[in-house]
């Protein structure tokens, strides 16, 4: 490598390895037992299961999850009004 060359020319990459992982987990079909047990329609998926319990912790007092979903649902109304 020469003086004032980059060592990494293409730049850092561009993927989330973990949050990519998340996101493709969180829309995998959950296993009829859990669906079930949580009380989703069918082809309900882990990322349906982590809102609902979300919804039910904030409405059960939990701060931390009343915060995510205000969050959540602020920002997808920033991205919703900017169309």
């Amino acid at each position: 490598m020469e003086p004032g060359q980059s060592g990494n020319p293409s730049g850092r990459p561009r993927t989330q390895p973990i949050a990519d992982r998340y996101a493709h987990i969180a829309e995998e079909k959950l296993p009829e037992n859990i669906r079930k047990k949580l009380k989703l329609g069918p082809g309900a998926t882990y990322g349906d299961a982590i809102a609902l319990r979300t919804f039910q912790a904030a409405l059960e007092g939990d701060i931390a999850a009343t915060r995510e979903v205000d969050l959540r649902s602020a920002s997808r109304k920033l991205r919703l009004n900017s169309h």
